[in-house]
């Protein structure tokens, strides 16, 4: 697992490892933007707990690489044609 390497190359102020280390918790300091300090890796970050800006500034999910965001956008067209359940969450990670 990477999961060591990565939790060293975060800058986290604290860790849990969960599912063998295929899943990593950080907390992170206020303003810590994660996805940019670990640059190109295996997997995702999201963003579970910050303040409105954060949020805003950052997006709460990881970029959707250009084939997974048409997947998305075509599955949402379909199962919420009305574009009503959630309406604006994934599109800044888009």
């Amino acid at each position: 697992s990477d999961g060591p390497s990565l939790a060293a190359r975060s800058q986290a102020e604290a860790w849990l490892y969960d599912w063998a280390g295929g899943l990593i918790w950080l907390r992170c300091a206020a303003g810590h933007d994660l996805r940019q300090k670990l640059g190109a890796f295996a997997g995702h970050a999201t963003l579970v707990r910050a303040d409105s800006e954060t949020k805003a500034r950052l997006g709460v999910f990881h970029p959707e690489n250009a084939g997974v965001a048409r997947l998305t956008s075509a599955l949402r067209a379909k199962f919420d044609p009305k574009g009503l359940f959630n309406a604006g969450l994934m599109e800044h990670a888009a």
